[in-house]
């Protein structure tokens, strides 16, 4: 599946900053066309679980999710082809697998914050197809077939494959008019045993009004300490 990135992403400048540690902001990052396509997307999904959450509790924090499996088809493919694979791995100068966990979380308004933690872990994906061509889609975790956290195999004749995650990116819609205050930011941390309220830098959601969609991208790494204030 072949996506011309130029269609769709706005082509504004990403900001790289380097403390607490490297990461990256970016704003408007797709056309307002396909954001409201992902945003739509979002609501069907969340409506079809009942319009308040989504069909998966998240561990450690008041969150829901929906997991994104092999077949999946839709605007969020965008996020899977290879074109974009490769414009993250050429914004942080690291080689990536085809292998890539995805979903969709949601907050309820007054929600707790969540809990510190980074993202340098292991996950298991079944093994992608040897001749495989670049141009089909990335290899979505798929627990039926095999267990992202501990690798279990859970169909007969699946090989599993363990990773570490290289990047991790937060792509943030469906959100209404944001102003300091309103919580919902992110919170990056130099130490895990800081209050979860101080974090060493807070990431807005958003850093203005009119922005439509923003995105928080960072590669792995073991200092990488992340909390979702949630929206009054």
């Amino acid at each position: 599946m072949y996506i011309d990135l130029n269609h769709f992403l706005c082509g504004r400048r990403w900001l790289l900053r380097t403390f607490p540690f490297p990461h990256v902001l970016a704003d408007d990052v797709f056309t307002p066309a396909l954001h409201r396509q992902l945003a739509d997307e979002f609501r069907d999904l969340l409506r079809a679980s009942g319009g308040h959450e989504f069909e998966r509790k998240m561990r450690g924090f008041e969150a829901t999710g929906h997991g994104f499996r092999p077949g999946y088809r839709g605007a969020f493919d965008v996020f899977f082809s290879n074109e974009f694979r490769q414009l993250i791995s050429t914004v942080f100068d690291t080689s990536l697998t085809f292998d890539v966990d995805a979903g969709l979380h949601h907050h309820e308004p007054d929600a707790r914050s969540g809990h510190i933690h980074n993202d340098l872990n292991p996950g298991w994906f079944p093994a992608r197809a040897a001749d495989a061509s670049p141009e089909e889609a990335m290899n979505l975790s798929d627990p039926s077939r095999c267990d992202y956290r501990n690798g279990k195999i859970r169909k007969s004749g699946v090989e599993g494959v363990e990773r570490v995650r290289a990047v991790a990116l937060l792509y943030y819609l469906n959100n209404g008019p944001w102003i300091p205050g309103n919580g919902g930011e992110t919170g990056l941390y130099l130490d895990r045993t800081l209050p979860v309220l101080e974090p060493t830098l807070l990431v807005p959601r958003r850093r203005t009004r009119s922005s439509p969609s923003s995105a928080r991208l960072a590669p792995s790494t073991p200092i990488w300490k992340v909390a979702y204030r949630a929206t009054p």
